[in-house]
């Protein structure tokens, strides 16, 4: 499969602006530790470690894969936002232990924004753990810029 990259462009939408350097700090030290042990909760500034769902029990678990694995796909996407992230579920995405893509870069642009280079091998690409972040944040996608070896693909 061929290597792809995607420039998010984030626009800072309702929260702090001091939530900019906490976000591209987080985003740099992802790109660094890529073990999901390397990175704690405790560790995250307080408006990203009290947005996580407090953490399933295995029945619990167990339970919400069931209820998810009947769903039809629309009813599944209702399910996984009302059932909000847990650390352990969202740190995954960002360690090495997934294969689909992986942050590249974060830099504050001169505008207040953030610019976030990621690497992946598929488009689409599952990019939720990033976009609720960005979400948490106070951020929005403004743009994604899609490119691979031979240029742009699309621009959102």
């Amino acid at each position: 499969m061929e290597k792809m990259e995607s420039r998010f462009l984030l626009e800072l939408s309702s929260k702090s602006a001091e939530r900019a350097e906490d976000l591209v700090g987080l985003l740099g030290n992802l790109v660094v530790r890529r073990a999901p042990d390397d990175v704690s909760l405790h560790g995250l500034p307080a408006w990203l470690s009290t947005a996580f769902a407090p953490a399933s029990t295995d029945s619990e678990a167990s339970e919400w894969v069931a209820l998810w694995r009947a769903a039809t796909p629309a009813e599944k996407g209702a399910l996984e936002v009302n059932h909000g992230w847990e650390f352990g579920e969202w740190i995954h995405w960002f360690s090495t232990q997934n294969e689909l893509w992986e942050i590249r870069s974060a830099e504050l642009t001169e505008s207040g924004g953030v610019e976030v280079l990621v690497e992946h091998v598929d488009d689409p690409f599952p990019v939720q753990a990033l976009e609720w972040l960005v979400d948490v944040a106070g951020y929005r996608v403004a743009s994604v810029i899609v490119s691979r070896e031979s240029g742009p693909l699309n621009v959102d």
